[in-house]
């Protein structure tokens, strides 16, 4: 796999983050801080999924028999747990207190043909 530089991977989560937040808003999540909380709450989600699935394809490409292989697996393991069971719960935690209320609902109300109040501006 290909590592790019911290900015251009710094660069292409920001520019992910606004397109989510674009969709948000197009799909009728008036607020912009809770469109704000959602969007970065996914973008980071994604990121963190990244980062697990490169750890976890280094882990399994490890000798976890051998005492070289082991410890490479366990640096992998280690990090993967902890992208895990930190970046992501916590993100995926923001999702689940907003999402069905804040971005189901409005586009169901929208598939079902009915009108969306919009903020005042």
């Amino acid at each position: 796999m290909r590592r790019t530089s911290k900015a251009a991977d710094a660069k292409r989560h920001v520019t992910l983050v606004r397109r989510i937040d674009r969709w948000l808003e197009s799909a009728g999540v008036t607020s912009l801080t809770v469109r704000s909380h959602i969007a970065v709450d996914l973008g980071d989600a994604l990121a963190a999924m990244d980062q697990i699935r490169h750890n976890a394809r280094e882990m399994l490409r490890s000798n976890p028999a051998t005492k070289r292989g082991a410890d490479r697996a366990l640096t992998h393991a280690a990090r993967l747990g902890v992208w895990a069971s930190t970046e992501l719960l916590w993100h995926l935690r923001g999702l689940n207190r907003r999402w069905e209320s804040q971005v189901e609902a409005p586009l169901a109300k929208r598939s079902e043909g009915k009108r969306l109040k919009h903020a005042a501006a």
